[in-house]
């Protein structure tokens, strides 16, 4: 394959993504479960409200590009999608599927040269725990996710 067909692969990737977690939305939306629904829902909004949050940070206070770096948009974006998908799915043979899906997405922007190792690695590190405590979050006051 050249350059612009795996290009075209790798634009393809993040709205797939997006595709799949809004299909997960319609096919598993029943109305006794619309507070849960609604609720995963807004977890991801805050998800992609975070990539890009530090992203408008990064590039007001220039942190990443101070270490030689560059924030990966792109990781982030694909980290949180496969984090919902992951916390959202129960499957286990879906959750190591999007796993490895997103770890060959990574090995595709190196080899497109899109980002250094550093910058996806670093990207990882800073956003994780981010998404982490947003879909891991529990309301103290009531016993619904």
């Amino acid at each position: 394959m050249n350059y612009e067909q795996l290009d075209t692969i790798a634009d393809s990737y993040i709205p797939i993504l997006a595709i799949v977690l809004f299909a997960f939305f319609v096919f598993n939306f029943k109305s006794k479960c619309f507070l849960n629904t609604s609720v995963k829902l807004l977890r991801v909004f805050i998800c992609v409200l975070i990539v890009y949050i530090l992203m408008f940070v990064d590039g007001y206070f220039s942190i990443f590009s101070s270490f030689g770096l560059d924030y990966s948009t792109h990781t982030a974006l694909s980290l949180a999608l496969v984090s919902c998908l992951v916390s959202f799915i129960s499957l286990t043979w879906s959750k190591v599927s999007f796993v490895v899906s997103m770890v060959l997405y990574f090995l595709l922007m190196l080899y497109q040269q899109y980002h250094s190792l550093a910058d996806i690695f670093v990207t990882l590190i800073v956003v994780l725990p981010f998404f982490y405590g947003v879909l891991n979050y529990r309301n103290p006051k009531s016993n619904t996710v």
